[in-house]
């Protein structure tokens, strides 16, 4: 990267990173979840700093990125959640009533994916899993906690749920669905 490149980008860093930073706080208050977004955003834009310099508006799109990756990560929240939530029996003679047929069914699909998790993944890949997915916890405070740098915990994280993806398709619990690159 070029000198001039490398200052715009040092600009638009130090103009935009505590706006973004305030807006991804507010949408998702997790100050560390908030903050991985932002730098996972500059790290885009440092990818196409090229685009972002040619750019009449360089803010809109960082912007726009920032929105997308928060929508992405509660979009990954809630899959995870509804996935990993524990089994849930309804109070002793609870009649099933409207959708009771469903809840079985979905019982069964969670008790299906509890199997998939517990054959597949090793105990330190579930317990990452259940730090990041279920308690909500960030790579920093993850990492942290299991003694290991942030990147490192994004890899493993990465590493797992495409393991865990495809022994879902392979046992049918994810039919039809392509994995888009994520």
């Amino acid at each position: 990267m070029d000198r001039e490149k490398e200052a715009f980008f040092d600009q638009l860093y130090q103009q935009w990173f505590f706006k973004l930073l305030r807006y991804a706080g507010v949408a998702v208050k997790n100050h560390h979840v908030a903050e991985e977004i932002v730098q996972d955003t500059f790290l885009v834009a440092l990818q196409k700093v090229d685009y972002l310099f040619a750019s009449e508006e360089p803010g809109r799109w960082l912007k726009q990125t920032v929105k997308y990756k928060i929508l992405h990560y509660f979009r990954e929240q809630k899959r995870d959640q509804i996935l990993l939530l524990p089994l849930e029996d309804g109070k002793p003679g609870e009649p099933m009533g409207a959708g009771g047929i469903e809840r079985i069914e979905e019982k069964e699909a969670i008790s299906k994916l509890w199997e998939t998790i517990h054959r597949e993944l090793k105990p330190e890949e579930r317990v990452l899993l259940q730090k990041i997915s279920v308690e909500g916890k960030s790579y920093q405070e993850a990492a942290i906690e299991l003694g290991c740098s942030v990147g490192a915990c994004q890899k493993r994280m990465q590493r797992l749920r495409l393991k865990l993806r495809e022994a879902l398709r392979k046992d049918g619990t994810l039919e039809g669905k392509k994995n888009r690159g994520r």
